[in-house]
Formats: structure tokens, sequence, C-alpha cells
């Protein structure tokens, strides 16, 4: 149970990611890579955040930061959803 808690949730932060990085791409303000770059800028600082090809490692750091997160909040949950059982 946990485990299926924890990949639904995982599969939720990809969809809610998707969509933020969606908006990016449709956006004339943003660029595709501004989501994931944003949750490692807030991290890190504004240092990270900046043109998409010079900062590849603060996009793959926030992209797993998100996805940890997810993983973090499904997992609670799941076990929350578990013991009431």
């Amino acid at each position: 149970m946990l485990t299926i808690g924890t990949l639904g949730g995982m599969l939720a932060g990809m969809m809610m990611a998707a969509v933020e990085m969606l908006y990016g791409w449709l956006s004339e303000a943003h660029t595709f890579w501004d989501a994931p770059m944003a949750i490692w800028a807030w991290v890190a600082g504004l240092d990270w955040f900046g043109e998409p090809a010079d900062h590849v490692g603060s996009i793959v750091l926030g992209i797993g930061g998100h996805e940890l997160v997810a993983a973090a909040r499904s997992l609670g949950y799941a076990a929350l959803v578990a013991r009431k059982r």
C-alpha cells in the first residue's frame, strides 16, 4: 500500500510539474524550464535561475527536489491511510 501510494504521489507531482512547464512554454514571458529552475532557486538562491542552457544543474535538481517532496508527502498520506484502516 505504501509503495502504491508513493508512486501515485510521484505521478501526481510529475503531472503538476508538467502543467507548470507547459504554462511556461506557452507564455511569452517564461521558458519551458522556468518551473524546475525556480524550485531549485528557491532552495539555493537566485544565482541558480537564468538562461536554461546555463542552468542545467538547477533544472535537474529542481525536478528531483520536486519529486522527492511529492514522494514524501504521498508516503506520509499513504501511511496515515494504512494506519487508519
